[in-house]
C-alpha cells in the first residue's frame, strides 16, 4: 500500500518544517511550497491526498487559492484544510463556504492534527516514541545522593549541615541534535522579525499622531493676533519656543520610527510585512489581468499615489459593499467626464478597508456602542475583508464599468482593486485606557473609502 501524500502551502518555512515533523509521525509522505502560485504548479504535476493551506502569503492568498483548487476539475476533490492563524467562528464559516475541511491553527498540537487526519480518514499508525527525537531533562533524582540515614536528631542535624557544605553537584550540559537545534533557531528568527516589525508600526503610528499634533499647534501660534506677542513680558519666552521643542521631540521619535523601520525592511528597502498586501486587480479594456497592484511594494504605492491626487474619495458606510450604492453615480460621473474630455491612460477604482471595532461573531457581527471601551473590542477588521475585488461590486457598478467602456472604445483602461489597510487618510488613535469605541470608529469610517486615480497614458 503506497504511503500518504501531502501538501503544506506556507510562505513561513518554520510553519512547514513544524508540521511536516507532525505528520510524518503518520506515515504521510509531506511536500511543500512557499507560495499559492508555487502550489497550483506543483498540482498540475502531482495529486496529493490533502493539502494544508496558509491563509495570509504574498501575491495569491489562501481564500484565492482555495477558489482556484476547487474551480478546477482536477483538484476539486482534493480536500483542503486551512492552516493559519486566522480564527473565531466567522472565518471557519467563511473557509468552509469556499470548500475547506476546516480550519488547523498555526499553535497546533499532535492532538489536534491526529483528528484533523481522523476527519479526513487519512489517519494512519503513529511511529513508536522510540522513532522519534527527544531531549530528555535530567532529575534531581539523576544525582546520586546517599540516604538520609535514620538517625537520632543530632546526629541528623550534623549530617545535614554536612551536605550543606558540600559543592554543588556537576550537571552534564545537554546537547541538542542539529535537527532540533535548526528548527529553534528559525521559530526564535520568525518570531524575531515579527516583534521587530510590531514595534516598527506603532512608534510610526504614535509618531505620525505627534507630528500632527505639533503641526496643529505651529498653525494656531501663527495665526494668533500680534496684540497676543505684545502683551507678552519681555522676560516671557517666545510663543513658538514651546513648539520648536515639541517639534523636535517628534522628529527624534520620526528617527527612531524610520530605523526600526528599516531593520524591519526586506533587501530591497520595502517593509517586509504582510498588512499591506494588495488584491489582484480587476482589468477592464485588457487582454489579460493586471497583477502589477500584488508585487509593488507599499512604499511604492505610497509614492505613486502622491504623485497624481485622486480624482474622487468616497466613504463606504459600514457593511455596504464599495463598489455600489451611491458609489456607482460618483464614479460614473467622474469616468463620463475623463471621457468627454478625450482622455487616454488607466483609471484604478481601489477600495480602502477601515479597521472597525466590532462585537459578536458570525453573522451577528454588529458595531458597538460609542460610550462603550474600546477593550470591549471582540474583533478589530472589517466584514468586507475576505470577498475579494468581485465580491466587492454590485451588478450595478459592473454593469456601468461596461457600458463607460464601450464609450470610451479602448481610450480608457479601468482597474479594480483592494487597497492595504494601513493606507489611511485618517490615522487611528492611540489605543489607551480612556479610549472608546466611538472615537475608534470614526476614524475607521473616515478610512472605509473608494479612490478613484487617473494615469495617463505616455
Amino acid at each position: 500500500m503506497s504511503a500518504k501524500r501531502a501538501l503544506i502551502v506556507d510562505d513561513s518555512r518554520s510553519a512547514r518544517s513544524f508540521l511536516t515533523r507532525i505528520l510524518e509521525r503518520y506515515d504521510l509522505k509531506v511536500d511543500g511550497a512557499a507560495s499559492a502560485e508555487e502550489a497550483i504548479d506543483y498540482l498540475i504535476r502531482q495529486r496529493p491526498d490533502v493539502i494544508f493551506l496558509d491563509h495570509l502569503m504574498p501575491g495569491m492568498d489562501g481564500f484565492e487559492a482555495l477558489t482556484a483548487i476547487k474551480n478546477d476539475p482536477r483538484t476539486a476533490t482534493i480536500p483542503v484544510m486551512m492552516y493559519t492563524s486566522q480564527e473565531g467562528e466567522l472565518y471557519l464559516s467563511q473557509a468552509r463556504a469556499l470548500g475547506a475541511m476546516g480550519v488547523l491553527p498555526k499553535q497546533t498540537r499532535p492532538a489536534d492534527v491526529s483528528r484533523a487526519l481522523e476527519q479526513l480518514r487519512l489517519l494512519g499508525e503513529r511511529r513508536p516514541e522510540s522513532e522519534i527525537v527527544t531531549v530528555r531533562v535530567p532529575s534531581l533524582r539523576d544525582v546520586a545522593e546517599p540516604p538520609v540515614p535514620a538517625e537520632p536528631p543530632e546526629v541528623a542535624d550534623k549530617y545535614v549541615e554536612a551536605l550543606l557544605q558540600r559543592p554543588p553537584p556537576h550537571i552534564v550540559p545537554i546537547g541538542l541534535s542539529p535537527e532540533f537545534r535548526a528548527q529553534i533557531e528559525l521559530l526564535l528568527r520568525d518570531h524575531g522579525t515579527e516583534l521587530r516589525r510590531f514595534v516598527a508600526r506603532s512608534l510610526a503610528q504614535q509618531s505620525g499622531q505627534i507630528i500632527k499634533e505639533v503641526r496643529s499647534l505651529l498653525e494656531t501660534s501663527e495665526e494668533a493676533p500680534a496684540t497676543v506677542a505684545a502683551a507678552v513680558p519681555a522676560s516671557s519666552p517666545e510663543p513658538g519656543v514651546a513648539a520648536t521643542w515639541l517639534a523636535a521631540a517628534a522628529a527624534v521619535i520620526a528617527v527612531l520610527a524610520g530605523l526600526l523601520w528599516y531593520r524591519a525592511s526586506g533587501p530591497g528597502g520595502a517593509p517586509a510585512t504582510a498588512v499591506s498586501r494588495t488584491a489582484p486587480a480587476r482589468v477592464f479594456g485588457s487582454a489579460a489581468p493586471s497583477r502589477h497592484a500584488a508585487k509593488t511594494p507599499p512604499g511604492a504605492r505610497t509614492a505613486a499615489t502622491a504623485v497624481a491626487a485622486p480624482l474622487l474619495v468616497a466613504t463606504v458606510p459600514f457593511g455596504d459593499s464599495p463598489f455600489s450604492g451611491a458609489r456607482t453615480d460618483a464614479v460614473q460621473t467622474v469616468l463620463s467626464r475623463l471621457i468627454a474630455s478625450g482622455y487616454r491612460g488607466n483609471v484604478e477604482i481601489r477600495s480602502y478597508p477601515g479597521r472597525f471595532c466590532l462585537q459578536g461573531s458570525g453573522d451577528t457581527i454588529t458595531l458597538p456602542p460609542s460610550e462603550l471601551s474600546y477593550s470591549k473590542c471582540d474583533q478589530i477588521g472589517n466584514p468586507v475583508d475576505n470577498a475579494g475585488v468581485a465580491g466587492r461590486e454590485s451588478v450595478a457598478f459592473a454593469n456601468m464599468l461596461s457600458a463607460l467602456q464601450s464609450r470610451s472604445r479602448g481610450a480608457i483602461q479601468i482597474e479594480l482593486t483592494t487597497g492595504a489597510a494601513d493606507e489611511v487618510t485618517t490615522p487611528y488613535p492611540l489605543v489607551t485606557a480612556f479610549l472608546t469605541t466611538g472615537e475608534w470608529n470614526r476614524a475607521a469610517a473616515a478610512n472605509n473609502r473608494v479612490e478613484v486615480r487617473a494615469r495617463p497614458a505616455p
